[in-house]
C-alpha cells in the first residue's frame, strides 16, 4: 500500500502547495485520524505483526504525541478489525482530543485546560455496563457518544461536562438522548451530524437552523437525528462530511451529495445548483435537471461509461469520489474524482485552479485501487493498493 497525502500539510504548513505525494509505503496502512492540523497514521510491514502509530502535526504537546505513537493500548488494538481503537476530536478547531478503545477512554487536554490545572494526558476506565463505542465532536465543541448494547447516542456540550460523565462512569442523568440506535457509520461537518443505522438509513441533526440545505430535509426545530426522507428507499453503505457539505454512497454505488458552499463564498459545486451540472468530458460527475430539492442523485461516468462508486471523502469546501467500471465481474477503468476548494492543492489538481466547479478527473490516480479517502479541513489523505 502507499499513504498519498496533498494540500495543506500541518506538519509543515509553510510548505509551498504540492502534487500528490507518496508520504509513507507499507504492507498495511491505516488512518486513524485527520482533521485540519493533525493526522494519526498506522502502518505494518510483510513479515511482522508490529504496527507503528506515527502523529503529525502541531496540536498535541510532546508529551501527548509521543503517547501516541508508544502507548502499548493503543498498539494492541490498531490491529484489530471491527473493535480497535478509534481516535476522536475537533475537525476544524483543537484536532485530535483522545481516542477510545474496548476497556478505556484517553483523553488529550488542550493547552488552555493544562494552563488551567488539567492533566495533559487523563484515561478513564470503562465499567462493563459502560461500553462507548465511538465519540464524535461537533461543529460548537459538544460531544456526540455512541453507547453500546443499543443505548444510543447522548449529547454533551462541552468536553468540560463530558469529562465529568466520565468521572461518573457514564451515569450522569443530565445527558441528553439524540438517537436510540447505535450508528454503524457517522460523521460531522460546520453544522451538522450525519448518522447510518445497521439497516443503512440516513440519519441528520443540527443546532444550527441558519443552513437547512446541509441537513438533507426539512428543519424541524428538534436537535434529535431525524431520516432523511429523500434515502429512505435506499441503502446507503457510506457517509463523509465536512466544512457545509455530505455525501453518501448506496450499497449499489449510487452516489448523493447535499450541502451549500461555505458561507461568504460564492462558488459552489455545480451538482449542487438547482439546474443541475452537466459534465463534457468522458470522466465526469452530473447532475440531472429533475432532482430533488436538497439531496442530489448523481452520475458518474470514467471513461466514457456508467461507473460505481466505492469511496468518497469531504473536506472544507472539496469533495473527492472513487469510482470503478465493471464489466463481467472485471474491472475495466478506475479514477478519482474532485470538485471544490483548490487553492491549497488539496484536490490534487494544479492550484492555478483554485476551485474547481465541475468534477474532474486527479491524473495521479488513474486505474489506481484507492483503499480509503479521507479529506479534512484543507487537505487530503489518499491509501492505494497494488494489485
Amino acid at each position: 500500500m502507499k499513504l498519498y497525502a496533498f494540500g495543506y500539510d500541518p506538519s509543515s504548513p509553510t510548505a509551498p502547495d504540492a502534487s500528490p505525494t507518496c508520504i509513507l509505503g507499507a504492507t498495511s496502512i491505516k488512518i486513524l485520524w485527520s482533521s485540519w492540523c493533525d493526522a494519526v497514521i498506522a502502518s505494518a510491514s510483510a513479515g511482522t505483526s508490529a504496527w507503528a502509530v506515527e502523529y503529525r502535526g502541531g496540536a498535541l504537546t510532546a508529551a501527548q504525541a509521543i503517547h501516541v505513537s508508544s502507548a502499548a493500548e493503543i498498539k494492541e488494538f490498531v490491529c484489530q478489525e471491527g473493535v480497535g481503537v478509534e481516535f476522536f476530536g475537533s475537525l476544524m478547531h483543537e484536532g485530535v482530543r483522545g481516542y477510545v478503545t474496548p476497556t478505556s477512554i484517553t483523553l488529550f487536554s488542550s493547552d488552555v485546560e493544562i494552563e488551567a490545572g488539567e492533566e495533559a494526558i487523563r484515561s478513564y476506565t470503562l465499567p462493563e455496563d459502560c461500553g462507548i463505542a465511538s465519540i464524535r465532536v461537533d461543529g460548537r465543541g459538544g460531544c456526540l457518544v455512541s453507547q453500546g448494547s443499543g443505548a444510543g447516542v447522548v449529547y454533551l456540550d462541552t468536553i468540560v461536562s463530558f469529562r465529568e460523565y466520565l468521572s461518573k462512569s457514564c451515569t450522569s442523568t443530565s445527558v441528553e438522548g439524540l438517537a436510540l440506535f447505535q450508528p454503524e457509520e457517522w460523521c460531522t461537518n460546520a453544522t451538522t451530524t450525519t448518522a447510518l443505522d445497521a439497516k443503512g438509513q440516513v440519519y441528520t441533526a443540527t443546532r444550527d437552523p441558519r443552513y437547512p440545505n446541509c441537513l438533507g430535509r426539512a428543519y424541524t426545530n428538534n436537535t434529535t437525528l431525524e431520516p432523511v426522507e429523500y434515502l429512505s428507499e435506499t441503502r446507503i453503505g457510506k457517509v463523509a462530511s465536512g466544512g457545509y457539505m455530505t455525501a453518501a454512497v448506496s450499497t449499489d454505488g449510487e452516489l448523493f451529495l447535499w450541502g451549500q458552499a461555505n458561507p461568504g463564498d460564492e462558488k459552489m459545486v455545480s451538482v449542487l445548483g438547482e439546474k443541475g451540472a452537466s459534465g463534457t468530458s468522458a470522466t465526469t460527475i452530473s447532475a440531472d435537471e429533475e432532482q430533488d430539492e436538497m439531496v442530489k442523485c448523481l452520475n458518474v461516468v470514467v471513461a466514457g461509461q456508467e461507473a460505481c462508486v466505492y469511496d468518497v471523502a469531504v473536506g472544507h469546501g472539496h469533495v473527492l469520489v472513487a469510482a470503478q467500471v465493471q464489466k463481467d465481474g472485471c474491472v475495466t477503468a478506475r479514477a478519482v474524482l474532485g470538485a471544490g476548494c483548490n487553492d491549497r492543492g488539496q484536490l490534487g489538481l494544479p492550484t492555478s485552479k483554485p476551485f474547481v466547479k465541475e468534477f474532474e478527473a486527479i491524473p495521479a490516480f488513474t486505474d489506481l485501487r484507492i483503499e480509503r479517502l479521507v479529506a479534512a479541513g484543507w487537505s487530503t489523505l489518499v491509501v492505494t493498493s497494488e494489485e
